[in-house]
Parts: structure tokens; C-alpha cells; sequence
């Protein structure tokens, strides 16, 4: 056949490519669904039902664990027969502990944000909810890069905005870039056999790295709470159990403050 690729090989190339970037456009909106709206929303719930019980455990716990390292430091002062210098522990402890606050801070201000993203959200209607998953199927599978090699800047920008519009659930957006896509010119490509091999070789590469993209969003948290955020009396529970936990913490940071109490009154 002096070397010519039949036809239908070829076309068995080109179906199998179409197919994988079918599959790949589901699969990213599969993974950008998981990621860009149920996370979030799963991150709000959570921090909604849990979010002050866990900044309470974090805070008394930094309380206890302060009070037991000012123990420590005066007690090593009194080894070395020093009397201990408590204004340079009391710095010495803000140092130390400045990161922790840091992350206690961080949590109360995500608190704070998911009460606040309760009261500002809007739900979709089930069309419109349809419609808004529709666009964005579409678009990404007209302009995500790695469905088109070489595609204009122009649609890569296209294909970054409505990801923010999607993680933002804005529908009006979307709807735009659709509608400019339609009227865009379409990219022309004159792939060879050997091009088409390649380009199915990075398609299933490809699929399989955002097949294990969904995985590890789904093995990660707030993906791991979704059954307990879905079930009342899990959330009961869970909540039963943070405050055992807060109240156990409260009694060790209590006793830390007596021993402290009784240290000083020593000197």
C-alpha cells in the first residue's frame, strides 16, 4: 500500500479524538461543578453548622496551651535559679503563638463570610440552573485549551472569564460569551495522521488527569462532609460532640490557670 493510511484508520482517529473531547468536556464540567459550586456551598454549610463550635475549641485550646508553655518558661527560670522575667515570656509567647492566632483569625473571618454568603445567595430556579450547567458545557467545550491546542487568545479568554462566571453562579455572563462565540470565526486545522495520533495519545492523557483531578476533590474536604452536611441528626451529633470537646478543653485550660495562679503567688 506503499506506506498510505486507509481512510478508515484515519477516520477511526478522528472519531476516537471527537469522542475523547466529548468526554473530556463532561468530565471538566464534572470537575468544575465539584469544584467551583458544590465545594463552596458545602464550605458554607459547614462553616454555618460547625464554624463557631470549632473557632470556640481553637480559642480555648490556644488558651490552655499558652498557660501551660508560661508554666514551663517560669519553671525553667526557677531551675536556673533566676526569677522569672515575665514580661519578656509574656513576649516571647506572643511570638510563638503569633501564627496560631493568625489561624484562628483566618477561621472566624470564614465564619463570618459564610453567615454572610447565606443571607446574599440567590438560588436558581431548576431551568435556570439547567441553562446555567448547558452554557457552560458548551463553552468550555469550544475553548478549554486542552480540547484545542493552539486556539486563539481570544478564546482562552473566553474560556477564563466563564469559569469565574461560573464559580460566581453568574448565568448573565455565560449567556454573553455564548452568544459571542456563536458569531466568532471558527479556527481552521489541517491535521495529518501523525498529528492525530499524537493529539488521541494527549487526549487520554489528559482525560486521565482530570479523572483523578474529580477523585482527589471528591476524597478532599468539604467533599468528605457532604453526607454528614445532607443528614440532621448528623449534624446534631457532630455538634453534641464539639461541644464535649470545647468543654473538656475548657477544664484542662482551667487547671493550667490555677497552677499558674499558684506559681505566682509562690514568688
Amino acid at each position: 500500500m506503499n506506506g498510505l493510511i486507509p481512510y478508515p484508520e484515519i477516520q477511526a482517529f478522528v472519531s476516537e479524538c471527537e469522542r475523547l473531547k466529548i468526554l473530556l468536556s463532561q468530565l471538566y464540567l464534572r470537575r468544575d461543578n465539584l469544584k467551583l459550586q458544590l465545594a463552596p456551598q458545602l464550605e458554607i454549610s459547614y462553616m454555618n453548622a460547625f464554624g463557631e463550635l470549632e473557632c470556640k475549641i481553637m480559642q480555648v485550646q490556644n488558651e490552655a496551651l499558652r498557660l501551660k508553655r508560661k508554666i514551663g518558661l517560669i519553671q525553667a527560670a526557677k531551675n536556673r535559679n533566676e526569677r522569672p522575667d515575665i514580661a519578656k515570656i509574656n513576649d516571647l509567647l506572643e511570638m510563638e503563638f503569633k501564627e496560631y492566632l493568625w489561624q484562628l483569625e483566618e477561621k472566624q473571618r470564614s465564619t463570618e463570610m459564610a453567615k454572610k454568603a447565606v443571607k446574599e445567595r440567590i438560588p436558581m430556579s431548576t431551568e435556570e440552573s439547567e441553562q446555567f450547567r448547558r452554557l457552560y458545557r458548551e463553552i468550555v467545550k469550544a475553548t478549554h485549551p486542552d480540547l484545542h491546542p493552539g486556539i486563539s487568545r481570544d478564546k482562552v479568554r473566553f474560556f477564563i472569564d466563564a469559569q469565574d462566571a461560573y464559580s460566581q453562579g453568574d448565568i448573565a455572563t455565560l449567556q454573553a460569551i455564548a452568544t459571542m462565540l456563536e458569531t466568532a470565526a471558527p479556527e481552521v486545522s489541517a491535521d495529518g495522521v501523525e498529528k492525530l495520533r499524537k493529539e488521541l495519545e494527549r487526549l487520554r492523557k489528559v482525560t486521565g488527569q482530570v479523572e483523578a483531578d474529580i477523585g482527589h476533590i471528591q476524597e478532599s474536604f468539604p467533599l468528605t462532609e457532604r453526607k454528614l452536611l445532607e443528614d440532621a441528626d448528623k449534624i446534631s451529633a457532630r455538634k453534641k460532640e464539639l461541644e464535649e470537646i470545647f468543654k473538656n478543653n475548657e477544664v484542662i485550660r482551667d487547671v493550667y490557670a490555677a497552677q499558674l495562679s499558684q506559681m505566682q503567688k509562690a514568688q
